[in-house]
């Protein structure tokens, strides 16, 4: 079952449909296109973020997750996570998701930049390590 911190916290990066969207849909795509001009980032590298490629050296890639987390109101402006204001906008298995968020605390780098990037790599594995199929014998 995948969790409910990647659709939280990931949902930009996803491509919403031509369906109507929802004011949180259209507010996080504003966020998005926000963070995407401020950091300068191309898009092909939020696309190859969104299936776990990441590129340790864009620097341009951490600052727009750094935009994206703190308009989301998910980090604070020195990179720290904020887990209860991640689990107040969580719905479903709040307590796995918070699972999740949890093992991701305290993470740091050389700049609020690389700290929300390795935050955000750290929610990535975590979920795609809970969505995985078992191993079987």
């Amino acid at each position: 079952m995948k969790s409910v911190v990647l659709a939280v916290c990931l949902l930009s990066f996803v491509g919403f449909s031509t369906q109507e969207k929802t004011p949180q849909e259209i507010q996080l795509t504003q966020f998005r296109d926000e963070c995407i001009k401020e950091s300068g980032v191309e898009k092909s590298a939020i696309t190859n973020a969104d299936k776990g490629q990441f590129d340790d050296s864009n620097k341009k890639m951490q600052c727009f997750l750094k935009c994206y987390y703190q308009k989301q109101g998910y980090v604070d402006e020195n990179g720290t996570l904020l887990v209860s204001a991640i689990a107040d906008k969580m719905s479903g298995d709040k307590e796995q998701a918070l699972a999740h968020v949890k093992k991701c605390e305290g993470i740091t780098g050389e700049d609020v930049c690389e700290t929300v990037y390795k935050i955000h790599k750290c929610f990535d594995e975590h979920v795609r390590a809970s969505a995985a199929p078992a191993a079987t014998a």
